[in-house]
C-alpha cells in the first residue's frame, strides 16, 4: 500500500478507460467502464461482489495494466451507478437473480467481444462468483476460465444458525410479503463504520480508503440486503452447487481460511467437483482478498497473472 498514489490511479483510469450505459435485461441501465487494447490477448471482465462499484476495482485495473488483456469493469444492477429497483436506493435488492447472470452475459456480447473468437475471463469476487459461475453455464463456448475470489457459494450463518433454518426464514418472511424490507439487523449505509470489527480487510489503508470513496460519492452507497435478496442468493448458490460437475471452464479460486462471510467447505467441494480447478487458501486475512494487505493480494495478483499466461 505504501507509495501508491491513488489520484494518479483515477487520472489513469478516466483516461483509459470509457464509461458507458446499456440497458439491463430487466428495467433500467447498467454502468460499465471498458478498456480496449489495441492488441489485445483477450479479454477480462471483473464481476463485483454484493455493495461494490466500478471504482473500488481502480487500483486492480492499475495492477493488471501491463499484462495485454482488455479490462471491462461494471456495477450490477442495484449496485454502484447502475438503476436501482426500489424506491430506497440504500436498500440491497434484487427481484430475481438471473438478472445478475443475463446481465453479465449482455455485458461480454455487447460491450466486451469485438471478434467471436477472443477469450473471455471472469474475474469475480463473492457474489460475482455466484454470477459467473452460472453464467459459465450459459455461455460455455464464450468464457475462457474464471478466477473466484471468496467465492460466495454458501452464506456464513455462524454456528448456531443453519443455512437450511436460514434459508427457511427468509421464505416465510417473503411469502408473508417482506421481501422488500431490510434483513433483520440490517439498516442504511453506514458512514462511521469501523475499522476493528470488519470482516471484509485486514488493511486499514484500503478499509479507509473504500470508505472515503463511498462518503464522497454517495449515489454509490448501498445498505444491507432485503430477504427478497437473501431469498433469490440462497436459490442461485443452490444451483451453482447442484451443477458442479457442469462447469467448463478453467477456474482458480482464492479464498481466507479466516473467512467469515462465506462458506470455507462449499469452495472445496466446487473445486472438487470441476476437472480443471485450483484452490489457493491465505492465513491471517478477511473476505476482500483484492483489498488486503500488500503482501497478501501482490501474491494473489501473481497468480491471476500467472493463470492467465497459462491459459492465453
Amino acid at each position: 500500500m505504501a507509495g501508491i498514489d491513488y489520484s494518479m490511479i483515477n487520472n489513469w483510469f478516466r483516461k483509459e478507460f470509457e464509461e458507458g450505459f446499456i440497458h439491463s435485461s430487466a428495467d433500467g441501465l447498467l454502468r460499465y467502464s471498458f478498456n480496449q487494447e489495441k492488441s489485445s490477448r483477450g479479454n477480462i471482465v471483473i464481476v463485483p461482489g454484493r455493495t461494490e462499484f466500478i471504482e473500488k476495482y481502480m487500483e486492480v485495473c492499475w495492477d493488471l495494466r501491463n499484462i495485454g488483456y482488455s479490462i471491462c469493469v461494471y456495477d450490477h444492477l442495484g449496485q454502484g451507478r447502475s438503476a436501482r429497483q426500489l424506491s430506497d436506493p440504500e436498500k440491497g435488492h434484487i427481484s430475481d437473480f438471473t438478472t445478475y447472470v443475463s446481465d453479465l452475459v449482455k455485458i461480454i456480447e455487447s460491450v466486451v467481444l469485438q471478434t467471436p473468437k477472443e477469450p473471455v475471463y471472469l474475474l469475480a469476487h463473492s457474489m460475482g462468483a455466484t454470477i459467473s459461475s452460472l453464467a459459465s453455464q450459459r455461455c460455455a463456448e464464450t468464457i475462457s476460465g474464471m478466477i473466484l475470489v471468496s467465492p460466495m457459494f454458501q452464506i456464513n450463518t455462524g454456528r448456531f444458525l443453519r443455512p437450511t433454518l436460514a434459508e427457511a426464514l427468509c421464505e416465510l418472511v417473503c411469502i408473508s410479503g417482506g421481501a422488500s424490507g431490510y434483513v433483520w439487523g440490517g439498516g442504511p449505509f453506514k458512514p462511521d463504520m469501523d475499522f476493528t470489527d470488519n470482516l471484509l480487510t485486514s488493511d486499514p489503508d484500503r478499509f479507509r480508503l473504500n470508505g472515503e470513496l463511498v462518503r464522497q460519492n454517495r449515489e454509490v452507497a448501498l445498505g444491507s440486503p432485503t430477504f427478497g435478496w437473501l431469498q433469490q442468493a440462497y436459490k442461485a448458490m443452490r444451483q451453482v452447487r447442484g451443477q458442479i460437475p457442469e462447469t467448463p471452464c478453467p477456474t482458480i479460486i482464492f479464498r481466507s481460511i479466516d473467512e467469515q462471510v462465506v462458506g470455507l467447505k462449499e469452495m472445496e467441494n466446487y473445486c472438487n467437483g470441476v476437472s480443471s480447478c485450483q484452490l489457493v487458501t491465505y492465513r491471517n486475512c478477511r473476505h476482500e482478498l483484492l483489498m488486503e494487505r500488500d503482501e497478501i493480494r501482490n501474491d494473489l495478483l501473481t497468480r491471476i497473472r500467472q493463470f492467465l499466461n497459462a491459459k492465453g
